[in-house]
């Protein structure tokens, strides 16, 4: 139960996401809002600690990898995110 929980929530913020970034495709808004509660969780920003905890029925190796991609391959105007980042505390 707790993992679908978890599920809806990440997909219900990277809905959030996705109107701040509308030509962003769904999993990756999904993949930002992992990343942002793991590192709230870990209070770190290494990429190897939070690929342990990223999505937990993955191998740490497959989420290191996908943290990778989505620095390589995504550009996104930061004042953006921090605005909404700030209105979720």
């Amino acid at each position: 139960m707790r993992n679908l929980n978890f599920a809806a929530l990440h997909r219900s913020i990277g809905l959030e996401l996705q109107a701040l970034y509308s030509s962003w495709h769904l999993q990756r808004c999904i993949c930002l809002s992992l990343l942002l509660s793991a590192v709230m969780r870990h209070k770190t920003v290494n990429l190897s600690d939070l690929s342990e905890d990223l999505q937990p029925r993955v191998k740490p190796n497959s989420n290191y990898s996908r943290l990778q991609r989505f620095f390589r391959q995504v550009r996104f105007p930061r004042v953006h995110l921090a605005r909404w980042i700030l209105q979720q505390v």
